[in-house]
């Protein structure tokens, strides 16, 4: 694993240092932490670092190529990437709604927030033509009022959406996969 990154303090990017905090979440794939820039002493400004087991690998290339296109208040903001060093800078988001149902703090305003910002948010994929194909409620951030969609692993091109099996993680294929057919 990307034992060089998640061993140290401090990940470089283009020249930007950030430095590491707590992890804030984990897949089979990379680990996300909190990270400051090195030059903010205040820490208000935090971001989210995703780095990768696997650095150099495609998978850095696959997210970033999915995120880079989208700009939209209901997306994660893509802010910056390493390929060398496998990792992507993104916007901090605090809490997914995952994390609210397990608080016990989904209150009526922030269900409403999420069933009127889910249309837009899938009409947003169809246009951009991206399948997501792991939209899921710790996969939903929400800050500010707005829902954001993370986590683009397993994002793939409307016009390649052909029956696959996502390697181990069978219970987080789309319905139109196990059914055999297209994503739409």
């Amino acid at each position: 694993p990307c034992q060089s990154l998640m061993d140290t303090t401090v990940a470089s990017v283009h020249g930007k240092k950030y430095t590491l905090e707590e992890k804030i979440g984990e897949g089979r794939s990379s680990v996300v932490f909190r990270a400051y820039n090195v030059q903010d002493t205040i820490k208000d400004h935090p971001f989210a670092i995703k780095v990768f087991r696997k650095p150099k690998s495609s998978q850095v290339r696959h997210e970033i190529s999915q995120l880079i296109w989208i700009n939209n208040s209901n997306v994660v903001d893509f802010i910056d990437h390493s390929y060398e060093g496998g990792y992507i800078v993104m916007e901090f988001v605090p809490q997914s709604l995952y994390d609210l149902v397990k608080k016990n703090e989904v209150t009526q305003q922030v269900m409403t927030d999420y069933i009127l910002q889910i249309p837009y948010l899938l009409a947003l994929l169809w246009e951009k033509r991206i399948a997501h194909c792991d939209l899921k409620t710790s996969n939903l951030g929400y800050a500010n009022r707005t829902i954001k969609a993370l986590d683009f692993g397993l994002a793939i091109p409307l016009r390649q959406t052909v029956f696959r099996h996502v390697d181990k993680v069978p219970p987080y294929n789309a319905p139109e996969f196990r059914l055999g057919g297209l994503v739409t």
